[in-house]
């Protein structure tokens, strides 16, 4: 992991009769230890359609803080609205190259980078643009 990669675990809900990959809660797993702490969530949605929310832990207060919405028209199509900027699902999952495995999109005014590591961690960058 390369100095200022963020390293996530994604936790998703257990197999039930209703299991929806949408809703999912974040960790952020802290270098050096076994620690994750709270960083994203997204909410059981039970729909495929209409609008929801995601928050993001903010850790000086240790408060869910609305981080943005997300427009869907179906359970893998939609508009992710980040403060007043929009970008759709499929700009979020582009890869710059055909061959790479990470993936870029750039958001008020950064670039973030993704991709899930063999281990099924997701690492992610983000430089000022």
């Amino acid at each position: 992991m390369a100095g200022g990669d963020l390293v996530f675990h994604f936790v998703y809900p257990a197999a039930t009769s209703y299991n929806d990959m949408r809703t999912v809660q974040i960790k952020q797993v802290v270098e050096g230890s076994t620690e994750e702490i709270d960083f994203y969530k997204h909410p059981l949605t039970d729909s495929t359609s209409g609008e929801t929310t995601f928050y993001r832990m903010n850790i000086d207060i240790d408060r869910w803080e609305t981080a943005g919405t997300i427009s869907w028209s179906s359970n893998h199509t939609a508009t992710v609205r980040f403060g007043i900027e929009d970008i759709s699902m499929r700009e979020l999952r582009k890869p710059k190259k055909g061959s790479s495995q990470s993936r870029r999109f750039k958001a008020a005014g950064s670039e973030y980078k993704w991709k899930i590591t063999e281990d099924g961690l997701l690492v992610g960058t983000a430089t000022q643009s």
